[in-house]
């Protein structure tokens, strides 16, 4: 029996159906043959099918882009940027993934790497060419940035290092500008009369009527708050804390316990952590 019929270098195949994700996103995919001649999966997801099928034909646009035009030093720093951005939908860790892989990135992160490639770099740097950045005009440059700097640095960095390794650049211009000082937060630690004033306020707040045209106030802010204060985990994590993360609430014998298993993205979706050190975490809850 024949197989299926070897694709053309640069083409894909049918685009699949797109199917339901644990996620709640929908699933598109089709087969793609690099240029090296290997065909390969490409996979994309969004909130509808016919968003994921429109996510899908862009990324596969990127791909043959990418494969058609010759990057060479006279080439547009935005060109190499591109080629950058296209590379890490490949490494998207799907949003439903428990297992960290290595060698993949979570969504929120590439999203905040394009955003800053989009917004910031590419309107300040886009048009100079690759033979032209050099150390001192990245200094300059960074100098100049006034928002997500360490994001637009990172960015800077990755993207020269693939310039680098494709030989259109003699060096990473960004290795040796000046490093970005670490914030230092001024961390108070509560006192007992504190944690009792905040609890109080909350408690008031919660229980006072809403503005005029203004939403409903929840009923299970002091819950959010109490659990703030006893996990100190981020508020995404502690909001996406579900019943069956918490173990041992009726037991007298022993602390209770709860599972740091999750977080709360933006959109209001709840997506699991990584199984690993970083990822999944149990603490002890107080008597409270």
């Amino acid at each position: 029996m024949a197989g299926r019929p070897r694709l053309d270098i640069g083409t894909y195949g049918d685009i699949n159906d797109p199917r339901p994700t644990k996620s709640g996103k929908w699933l598109a995919e089709t087969r793609y043959r690099d240029a090296d001649g290997v065909t390969r999966p490409v996979t994309a997801t969004d909130d509808t099918p016919a968003k994921a099928k429109a996510r899908l034909k862009k990324k596969l646009q990127a791909r043959r882009v990418g494969a058609a035009e010759e990057l060479t030093a006279e080439s547009p720093y935005a060109a190499l940027l591109d080629r950058w951005l296209a590379s890490l939908e490949d490494q998207r860790r799907p949003d439903d993934a428990v297992e960290h892989t290595p060698g993949t990135l979570d969504g929120d992160t590439i999203d905040r790497y394009k955003e800053a490639a989009e917004k910031i770099i590419k309107p300040g740097l886009g048009e100079v060419t690759l033979r032209e950045l050099n150390t001192q005009r990245m200094d300059t440059y960074l100098d100049s940035v006034t928002s997500r700097k360490r994001h637009v640095r990172t960015v800077l960095m990755q993207s020269c290092a693939l310039g680098v390794r494709w030989n259109l650049m003699e060096y990473n211009p960004v290795r040796e500008t000046k490093k970005l000082p670490r914030s230092v937060s001024d961390k108070r630690t509560l006192t007992h009369t504190d944690t009792q004033v905040l609890m109080q306020r909350t408690i008031d707040w919660q229980n006072a009527r809403a503005g005029k045209g203004g939403p409903k106030r929840g009923v299970d802010m002091t819950t959010v708050v109490a659990l703030l204060l006893a996990t100190a985990e981020r508020t995404g994590e502690v909001l996406a804390i579900r019943w069956d993360d918490i173990e041992h609430l009726d037991d007298k014998t022993r602390p209770a316990e709860v599972t740091i298993s999750g977080t709360v993205t933006k959109d209001g979706k709840r997506k699991p952590l990584p199984k690993s050190d970083h990822g999944y975490r149990v603490l002890k809850l107080p008597e409270y």
